[in-house]
């Protein structure tokens, strides 16, 4: 960081803090984080930086200086994610800041390495909050507490960025109180609806050092754990 700051003393103070964010932060990136109404950011490549907003893609006009500050970018997100890829694991999912991660190597993406990252929301959904966005007519609303109040299966189903993860969220939250739910998941996304609530993740070790823990794994283990409920998240 005192080199760049050496190398850049007679440049303007807003080129010297981009370059410093490239070096050690997110760079290009770092104005789209900041927008709360940026729901996702697809980066591509070094120059291919896309976010949707309103239900929109458009491309960031920035990018990168070069492929070596674009990797060392995406060493560090996948580090604060606390995971890690190799040539035999080229994928990782998890969760950095306020965003589910989601990244793909260049073994398997031979142009570039990908990262996406989904905005997940602050607030907690509510069934009241999806009426007064007009999701749906307030009956089925009713008819979805009632399913939840009757403990009846659901299959929530639907193409990406539908809302799926909304919807369970909502569900989730008209539980009754003393009810013990087990959460499964393979990345954080399902708020807990309560304290005697607990949530389960897989694993994945890219290094190959220890066993692989899947939704199988954690569904057989939580019939240990005297769920009233039991959710599993995205299923792929």
């Amino acid at each position: 960081a005192e080199l760049i700051r050496k190398a850049t003393g007679n440049l303007e103070a807003s080129i010297r803090d981009r370059i410093l964010s490239e070096f050690f932060s997110w760079g290009p990136v770092e104005p789209l984080l900041s927008d709360p109404e940026i729901t996702e950011i697809i980066i591509n490549g070094p120059e291919s930086i896309w976010f949707e907003k309103n239900g929109f893609l458009s491309q960031l006009n920035d990018g990168f200086s070069s492929e070596l500050s674009y990797k060392r970018f995406l060493d560090r997100t996948c580090l604060e994610a606390g995971k890690h890829y190799s040539l035999e694991n080229p994928f990782c999912d998890g969760s950095v800041r306020d965003f589910r991660l989601h990244f793909c190597a260049q073994v398997v993406s031979p142009k570039n390495s990908v990262l996406t990252l989904r905005r997940q929301a602050e607030f907690q959904w509510t069934l009241e909050k999806l009426k007064n966005l007009n999701w749906t007519a307030e009956n089925n609303l009713k008819f979805l507490q009632n399913i939840i109040l009757n403990r009846e299966n659901i299959l929530i189903v639907g193409p990406t960025g539908s809302g799926k993860t909304s919807v369970m969220n909502a569900l989730i939250n008209s539980i009754p109180q003393n009810e013990r739910c087990v959460i499964i998941e393979e990345t954080t996304e399902l708020k807990l609806p309560n304290q005697c609530s607990v949530a389960l993740l897989t694993r994945k070790d890219a290094n190959g050092l220890l066993p692989d823990i899947d939704q199988s794994d954690l569904v057989r283990h939580s019939l240990r754990m005297r769920p009233d409920r039991l959710i599993i998240g995205e299923v792929r």
